[in-house]
């Protein structure tokens, strides 16, 4: 059976997914050994702050003005039930679970990373999906999510070699 959603609810989907974020960088922060993964937790945290407040605005900027659909909604809105059906989509209780659970930095850095891909794959579907007004604000995000994977990657490849 379809799941259908509103981009109000796609939007709201954000704001959960920063959330979980948010819970998963600063458990993984409180965990790390390292002051350099500590600190790169630490801010990456701050930054779901960010995106989540971002996404709450366009959340109800999108429930007081409904946007008219794309001719694709339905495939589109069942892409995205895919995408947020991953193990990398948790709720918080789930995204802390996940950090303490890591067995060394690695493993978080590594989890991390593929957390942020797959919220990018979601931002850059989601802009699709409101008015033309908002997807500027989703793609600032989207650029930001691209810099948070250079990061981890870069973070990855450095620790990897000590």
């Amino acid at each position: 059976m379809a799941t259908f959603l509103s981009p109000a609810e796609v939007v709201g989907m954000a704001v959960e997914t920063e959330k979980a974020g948010r819970q998963y960088y600063e458990q993984a922060a409180g965990k790390a050994g390292s002051a350099p993964v500590r600190e790169l937790f630490r801010f990456l945290a701050g930054e779901e702050v960010k995106h989540e407040r971002t996404f709450a605005g366009l959340y109800a900027k999108l429930k007081e003005q409904p946007v008219e659909l794309p001719f694709d909604w339905d495939e589109l809105t069942a892409y995205l039930k895919v995408i947020t059906d991953s193990r990398f989509f948790l709720g918080p209780d789930k995204a802390r679970a996940l950090a303490r659970a890591t067995k060394d930095e690695q493993e978080a850095l590594e989890f991390a990373l593929q957390f942020e891909k797959e919220t990018l794959l979601f931002y850059l579907e989601t802009a699709r999906l409101v008015a033309e007004p908002h997807r500027a604000v989703i793609g600032e995000i989207a650029r930001q999510e691209r810099h948070h994977i250079r990061l981890l990657s870069e973070m990855k490849a450095e620790r990897r070699g000590k």
